[in-house]
């Protein structure tokens, strides 16, 4: 398995990630044996990330994880998902943090990797799409996800590539975050 430098982090990581929405059961619904299998065989092929979502199975990919990982003698690397609720942004790093606590128990972790929005960015915010001021501004996203990053939960920030995930990740680059962030 080759391996490649995470970002300007340091970490090596494989150029292949175990997707672990399967695991949850969203695309197939196999049994503990079949999961524990696939797990030990990515991780024996040298897979050392492993990506995860709260959305995956309502869940249940974090849940299977944090009751397979502990098995593996190797620990991965964990990434996570996390969405919120666009009609209901009063307090967005709390909503963060509170999505990020239940992740992190359905995980059995006390820290992740990396944790990323996972809503649609877009213009005009609805739905599941946030605007960019709503991921930028004060008291947004960004700022949210600083805090959790101060308080040692998460090693990495990110944002999915939904919706013009592109544009806003040039304005991080440019005006928010110094380049050994990004």
């Amino acid at each position: 398995m080759k391996h490649r430098t995470f970002g300007r982090s340091g970490i090596k990581v494989s150029e292949i990630i175990f997707g672990a929405g399967a695991v949850g059961g969203i695309l197939i619904h196999k049994d503990d044996a079949t999961k524990r299998e696939a797990i030990r065989r990515a991780i024996a092929g040298g897979i050392n990330w492993i990506d995860t979502a709260a959305q995956y199975g309502n869940g249940k990919s974090e849940e299977a994880l944090g009751w397979l990982l502990p098995e593996a003698r190797v620990t991965p690397y964990v990434s996570t998902k996390f969405q919120l609720d666009v009609e209901n942004l009063k307090d967005i790093p709390v909503q963060i943090e509170e999505r990020l606590k239940a992740s992190l128990a359905r995980l059995k972790r006390s820290s992740v990797d990396l944790l990323q929005l996972h809503n649609r960015i877009g213009t005009k915010p609805g739905g599941r799409v946030m605007t960019v001021e709503q991921i930028l501004g004060r008291n947004g996203v960004a700022d949210g996800l600083d805090r959790l990053r101060e308080k040692g939960l998460i090693r990495h920030i990110g944002i999915t590539g939904l919706g013009e995930a592109a544009s806003v990740c040039e304005v991080i680059r440019s005006r928010r975050f110094d380049s050994a962030q990004v």
